[in-house]
């Protein structure tokens, strides 16, 4: 007999997507096979134009970038509309061309033709439904509730929800990414608590105040940052890296092998919280090169977007008219979350450790699962 759930939370980032599930009480983070929690939020294009998503082009664009045409962090540009002339994020990847579809709406220029990024995310959200298929009825149509930033807008909201019907999962409602995050800590049943949730993201920076009072969960203020997320790190430290070195300039990589370059120099990053340097290996132009980052210059380049972080914090306390001393818990969550300068910086300024009891990486999807448990029931 097949597990049954009544719902899959949804955490779909710009790097990556998690999923998880509630059932008999018990949440439990959605793996696949191989025991792999996040899958990579990756969409390129290969020979005849074919789509390789997910883990498959994460490793495909590590292996043999000059086979595949990749699209960079396409997630922020959900709904997203010509008319509306919005600036590409600091994310966005070198070499990135969105025009018009002639339907209005804004689309990437690929291999396979033009895809807005409701099509791109329709590619990668199957890979969640196939790791929920086992823990329902066969045939069902799989119901999830999707996390989403403060700031997200109905459009967006609007092409989420068809992407997500094409890939065989019922959204049934979106939570705010900071009302799951507080719904993953174990203790918020009772009593009141003003949270502080930092969220490190690949695509952005954002801080929100929570109030909770006896369970009920309600944002105060939220400001968001686009320009303050991991993908900014890693682009930074990428060319840092090969200006110091005899490697091809970054400008010389075609749109694959750049890439590429950063997803090894995101690994490498993920190397450094634990030694002082870490190589990097990487295709261009057909030959394999390599860089060596370093502790240090990781300090350098992400120093000031941790000091922004800090000041958007200040800004959405303003907001609600709140010192620091009203904080009560501190989460700090995202991939940044594993970078000591970023966590560092926000516990000296709100002068609380941040809560241990949740992973940072996963407790979004968590939340997401309570979340989805709790609407469904």
């Amino acid at each position: 007999m097949r597990p049954q759930c009544s719902a899959i939370g949804l955490d779909f980032g710009t790097s990556s997507l998690l999923s998880a599930a509630s059932a008999a009480g018990r949440v439990r983070l959605l793996t696949d096979p191989r025991g792999r929690v996040a899958i990579p939020t990756r969409v390129a294009f290969g020979d005849g134009g074919r789509a390789v998503v997910g883990f498959a082009a994460h490793h495909r664009l590590r292996d043999e970038p000059e086979a595949l045409e990749a699209v960079p962090s396409f997630r922020h540009w959900l709904g997203a509309l010509a008319s509306e002339d919005e600036p590409a994020p600091a994310s966005w990847a070198a070499g990135g061309e969105l025009v018009d579809n002639g339907r209005g709406e804004l689309a990437f220029v690929t291999g396979g033709g033009l895809f807005t990024a409701e099509e791109l995310s329709a590619l990668v959200l199957p890979e969640a439904a196939q790791l929920a298929r086992p823990h329902f009825e066969i045939g069902k149509v799989i119901p999830a509730v999707a996390t989403v930033p403060s700031d997200t807008s109905a459009q967006a909201k609007t092409a989420f929800q068809r992407a997500a019907r094409l890939a065989g999962i019922h959204l049934l409602s979106f939570v705010e990414q900071s009302i799951a995050v507080v719904s993953a800590e174990p203790d918020m049943r009772a009593g009141r608590h003003t949270v502080c949730v930092c969220d490190f993201g690949a695509g952005g920076f954002e801080v929100s105040i929570v109030d909770v009072r006896d369970g009920q969960m309600r944002t105060l203020a939220s400001h968001r940052s686009a320009a303050l997320g991991g993908d900014q790190v890693d682009r930074r430290l990428a060319e840092g890296a090969l200006s110091r070195g005899e490697a091809a300039k970054f400008g010389e990589f075609d749109d694959g092998e750049a890439l590429a370059y950063r997803i090894a120099c995101e690994r490498g990053k993920c190397e450094l919280r634990s030694h002082s340097s870490a190589p990097v290996s990487f295709l261009v132009q057909g030959r394999r090169q390599q860089v060596i980052l370093e502790q240090a210059e990781l300090a350098s380049v992400a120093y000031d977007l941790v000091e922004a972080a800090v000041d958007v914090t200040r800004r959405c306390l303003d907001e609600v008219e709140m010192s620091v001393t009203q904080i009560s818990r501190l989460i700090v969550v995202g991939g940044g979350a594993r970078l000591p300068l970023a966590t560092e910086a926000v516990s000296q300024f709100v002068d609380r450790s941040p809560s241990g009891s949740v992973d940072g990486a996963t407790a979004v999807a968590i939340g997401a699962a309570v979340c989805a448990s709790a609407f469904a029931n």
